[in-house]
């Protein structure tokens, strides 16, 4: 019988261990084999990240694995592609570099408390899920004349893997909104600014000519006022081109953005991620992926999981999270801080595929 070859990290010291390998079915294939160890690296390493509170940088297994064209992506889900086997040195590359990766976490500074306490808890159901799924495999048998189990018969596994992989990855950047948050709040100086033209009741105008301490630098929080309360209506109404050119618009406002160039890329950016997340509904919810399996699904025009708008609410926006202009200021906030992307938007589309129309969706 032959079994998942045993970690090469089982000696580190972890802020809280994942074994993945023991659960591997008997008779799955080296790919899958593989994957599952690629996996346990990758979610090792995002949890010794998390528990030391560098949040800021965890690895994102399913981008490795598209960009070296083992996995595809479509509408924001992942699967791997079918000859994915036959790529065992891509995949041992993959895990190569995220081990490095984990070796180089400070263990003194593991936190056993707070966010990252109660992050790992959602992990750790997470982590549960999927060890049951690849257990209710192990008396799985190939056809006959095979050694391995089929890549068919391995498909709802790898689909379980790359889901549990997405799960954990969000997980640990809704903690790491969070500390951002919090850092911000104990150590900001000054009061959030909000434009003196704008008003969550409604209203156009720029803030005339105001012009931001960063420039066209990206994230600036002096913008955000994270909120507790994201709850919203979930009455669908669907937003003409032109009510979504306003909103964007309001978004632009709350956030200081009067430049008409950076406007204009933000505008056009945002038209094509919104019609790709929601189609323009306002009142949109995802009740399937893996965010809402754990508890926190993507809503409104943008998609965005209560824990983002939480982290990246817009000083003087509604704090309900399908409100529209509230719910685009939030997104635009978190892409600068989570992609880089620059205050005048010149940026967005390359460093934010979904908001590209020339490009294949991709979920942000």
């Amino acid at each position: 019988m032959r079994w998942c070859p045993v970690s090469s990290t089982a000696t580190v010291k972890h802020y809280k261990p994942v074994d993945l390998n023991k659960h591997c079915p008997p008779k799955a294939s080296p790919g899958l084999r593989g994957l599952i160890k690629t996996a346990q690296e990758t979610i090792q390493t995002s949890v010794d990240l998390l528990g030391s509170g560098q949040t800021d940088d965890v690895p994102d297994l399913v981008k490795l694995l598209s960009d070296k064209k083992l996995a595809t992506v479509t509408d924001g889900k992942a699967q791997m592609v079918d000859n994915y086997s036959t790529k065992m040195s891509d995949l041992d590359e993959i895990k190569s570099t995220i081990h490095e990766q984990d070796t180089g976490v400070k263990s003194s500074a593991y936190d056993t408390g707070g966010i990252a306490a109660e992050t790992w808890k959602e992990i750790e159901k997470t982590i549960q899920q999927l060890t049951g799924t690849l257990d209710s495999a192990h008396d799985w048998q190939p056809a006959k004349g095979s050694t391995y189990l089929s890549a068919a018969r391995e498909a709802p596994l790898t689909k379980a893997v790359l889901s549990a992989v997405v799960s954990v990855h969000d997980e640990i950047q809704i903690a790491n909104d969070q500390i951002q948050s919090q850092a911000d709040k104990v150590g900001g100086s000054q009061a959030p600014y909000v434009p003196t033209s704008y008003s969550s009741g409604g209203g156009g105008g720029g803030g005339g000519s105001y012009v931001p301490v960063n420039g066209s630098g990206g994230y600036d929080s002096k913008y955000t006022q994270p909120v507790s309360s994201s709850g919203g209506s979930t009455a669908h109404h669907r937003l003409s081109r032109t009510e979504l050119e306003e909103y964007i618009g309001k978004a632009l406002d709350a956030l200081g953005i009067t430049d008409p160039t950076a406007r204009k890329n933000w505008t056009e950016g945002y038209l094509t991620l919104i019609q790709r997340e929601s189609g323009g509904d306002v009142g949109s919810i995802n009740l399937t992926d893996s965010n809402a399996a754990a508890g926190h699904p993507s809503q409104g025009l943008t998609q965005t999981i209560p824990g983002t708008f939480g982290a990246y609410h817009v000083s003087g926006t509604s704090s309900s999270i399908t409100d529209p202009t509230a719910n685009i200021a939030a997104s635009m906030n978190y892409v600068m801080h989570r992609y880089h992307v620059s205050r005048d938007g010149s940026n967005l589309t390359s460093n934010v595929q979904q908001a590209d129309a020339n490009r294949a969706p991709l979920g942000y």
